[in-house]
């Protein structure tokens, strides 16, 4: 008689809840049929279907601390990449004159052999190396006129060059994007 009791109770909460699923079970805790139910969402839910906002409420210590990090190796990357091409500069320089590569480089900036633009890459690459034995050779061919990329080296990229020179290592970069003394 139970058992005709509880099939009595079921049918009739079967007909309340109406087609929920195909046997009502979803309201009450008893497994559904496998086929789906059109406009009843049955996905569990993980971390993919976790709103974005709660999602992001806990972890955005976490993304900041990354972005930051990747940031900083952008810029330690991107300083140790033109680190690298003003070194090779500065030995194919020593290639052709003697001394060091500070040494070669201004003889290079010097030298009426080669073209301006070779001549321009060499000035660039004295800036990089940020080394003071090079301000002679470059205040040597600072005319403090405009520019005439036809005729002479060029007098912006000697300017930079001469403010690397005269700031020391790391403490030039920060001063520059700081704007320090």
């Amino acid at each position: 008689m139970a058992q005709a009791a509880r099939a009595a109770v079921w049918t009739t909460r079967r007909s309340r809840l109406g087609r929920i699923g195909q046997d009502g079970g979803e309201a009450i805790g008893r497994p559904t049929s496998r086929r789906p139910v059109i406009g009843v969402e049955s996905v569990p839910m993980t971390a993919s279907t976790v709103p974005v906002s709660r999602w992001f409420r806990h972890w955005w210590p976490l993304l900041l601390l990354v972005a930051a990090i990747a940031i900083v190796l952008a810029f330690v990357g991107l300083e140790w990449w033109i680190q690298f091409g003003a070194r090779g500069f500065g030995d194919e320089a020593r290639r052709e004159f003697s001394g060091d590569r500070v040494e070669a480089l201004s003889a290079f900036v010097d030298s009426e052999k080669h073209t301006l633009a070779e001549r321009n890459h060499a000035v660039w690459a004295l800036g990089q190396l940020r080394d003071p034995r090079g301000l002679p050779m470059l205040i040597k061919h600072r005319t403090g006129k405009p520019c005439d990329h036809s005729r002479f080296l060029c007098q912006y990229e000697i300017e930079k060059a001469i403010e690397l020179c005269r700031q020391e290592g790391a403490r030039g970069w920060l001063a520059r994007v700081l704007k320090l003394p």
